[in-house]
């Protein structure tokens, strides 16, 4: 009876360590509840400026406006510099709201939004950051497969900085992530280091029609 319950005991907590080990694999989890999260792509101006009440708002014309904000989820970014960290830096975010004129009714409707955040990280930090953003994305818009196309812009020893950009192509609309590296010299260390975040959500010219079936 005792080799049984040994037994028993082996095989529960291989389990558990087996269970253990595939939800560190699983995808991130977005918990941002930030303003953005409540954007949605088509809402009239007036919404939006209500939305960012407790920002000050710069209109760049009778269809862009943008302001400063902390309430992004990029500002995420500062959770992974060391809080001891003299060189390192993540900058407020800048939110741009980009809408279109409808002449039938008068109103702006919101096409386009993007977060962007300038910063100094050490390469390891900044590239950690992205990889972890653009499997959030992923997991959060599930994206078909062939619909999410990664590319990198500059030569490593070439060129100053290496543009990173990953796009998702959805039903009607896209999301756009990108970081910059840019070489510099920080604190004796020669290197690339992660200079800029952005995060970009824009509707497609020409929508995807979903088929809706019909229930019985």
């Amino acid at each position: 009876m005792k080799k049984i319950t040994a037994l028993l005991l082996v095989i529960l907590s291989a389990l558990t360590l087996f269970g253990g080990c595939k939800k560190d694999d699983a995808a991130p989890v977005e918990t941002y509840t930030g303003v953005l999260s409540k954007v949605r792509l088509g809402m009239p101006m007036k919404k939006i400026v209500a939305l960012n009440s407790g920002s000050e708002l710069y209109y760049d014309s009778d269809t862009e406006i943008w302001c400063v904000s902390t309430d992004t989820d990029l500002m995420e970014i500062r959770d992974r510099i060391p809080a001891d960290a003299q060189f390192y830096y993540a900058d407020d975010s800048l939110i741009t709201y980009t809408f279109k004129y409808n002449e039938n009714d008068g109103e702006n409707y919101l096409t386009a939004y993007m977060e962007e955040v300038p910063c100094k990280l050490d390469r390891k930090t900044a590239e950690d950051y992205y990889k972890y953003k653009k499997e959030a994305l992923i997991a959060k818009y599930a994206p078909e497969e062939g619909a999410v196309v990664s590319t990198v812009t500059g030569t490593e020893g070439v060129d100053l900085t290496l543009d990173n950009v990953t796009v998702m192509t959805l039903s009607s609309f896209e999301v756009t992530l990108t970081m910059q590296l840019t070489y510099d010299t920080v604190d004796g260390v020669e290197d690339y280091f992660g200079t800029y975040y952005s995060i970009k959500i824009k509707e497609l010219a020409n929508k995807t029609a979903v088929e809706v079936s019909e229930k019985e």
